[in-house]
């Protein structure tokens, strides 16, 4: 938005001098004319700017013997911030290259997540467990889908992971 002003002022002054001579009559006028003027420009303009990235990479590495079974952990600190009035300052460069710095407040909103941190529980199959196989199976993946978004003890799972394997 630009807001513009203009404005000017004109002043005069005139002076005529009537004279009569040996029956001829005149005039002679002198006038002087002076006028400035100028124009002034505020503009004003709102930005509003989106940033939105994505980035994913995890990573683990488990080498086990097989047959067997493994299960892979991981965490992961999710923080999240939100908030409407964030104090900033506003850096602006006027027409005539004068520096102006204003505060104002800027909407936030952000989630960003720590480095994951992972743990591994795996196990060999002995050949007496191998005729067991399916049943060993099955319990590990019960024990995938009893602790996936369990908060605790991490020797919890370890036990129930191991009593897959020694029953």
């Amino acid at each position: 938005k630009t807001d513009e002003v203009n404005w000017g002022v004109t002043a005069g002054v005139a002076v005529t001098s009537e004279f009569e001579l040996f029956g001829a009559k005149g005039s002679v006028e002198f006038s002087v004319k002076e006028s400035t003027g100028g124009s002034h420009s505020v503009t004003h303009s709102k930005s509003t700017s989106y940033l939105r990235g994505q980035s994913l990479t995890l990573g683990k590495s488990l080498p086990y013997v097989t047959p067997g079974g493994a299960l892979v952990f991981g965490l992961v600190d999710k923080y999240k911030i939100s908030r409407d009035k964030t104090p900033a300052k506003l850096h602006m460069k006027c027409v005539n290259k004068d520096d102006y710095v204003a505060d104002t407040t800027v909407k936030v909103n952000s989630d960003f997540y720590q480095p994951p941190r992972f743990w591994s529980l795996y196990d060999t199959l002995t050949r007496d467990q191998c005729s067991r196989k399916d049943d060993i199976y099955e319990c590990v993946c019960g024990v995938r889908d009893r602790y996936s978004n369990y908060v605790g003890d991490k020797d919890k799972i370890k036990n129930a992971f191991d009593a897959c394997f020694n029953y």
